[in-house]
């Protein structure tokens, strides 16, 4: 029996030690820490997002923009520019335009 309660003793020691270390750690600075780790972790995510669609929107604007300045070059007109229906816009000359039929998903 004294092992027994020597043993609950020593475990009661170690809990009281446990929870007199932990009760003197600086919490609100630890918790200002995280808070401040989560704020910047999402703001890095949000940046990074708006980056690679901006990217991604500009890679297929100008990838659109390509293919139509090619179709007007076989036309022999200028390429003119691009309507927000994507639709490519050449130019034989001054004051004249034409829209050219290509496909939306190329």
């Amino acid at each position: 029996m004294k092992r027994i309660g020597k043993f609950f003793k020593s475990l009661k020691d170690y809990a009281g030690r446990a929870y007199r270390w932990s009760a003197n750690l600086p919490w609100r600075k630890i918790g200002r820490l995280c808070a401040l780790g989560l704020v910047m972790s999402a703001l890095i995510i949000a940046i990074a997002y708006c980056a690679y669609s901006s990217y991604e929107h500009g890679y297929d604007k100008g990838r659109r923009d390509g293919q139509c300045e090619v179709g007007c070059a076989l036309m022999d007109m200028e390429f003119a520019y691009q309507d927000e229906d994507a639709a490519c816009w050449c130019s034989p000359g001054p004051g004249a335009y034409y829209q050219i039929p290509l496909k939306k998903e190329y």
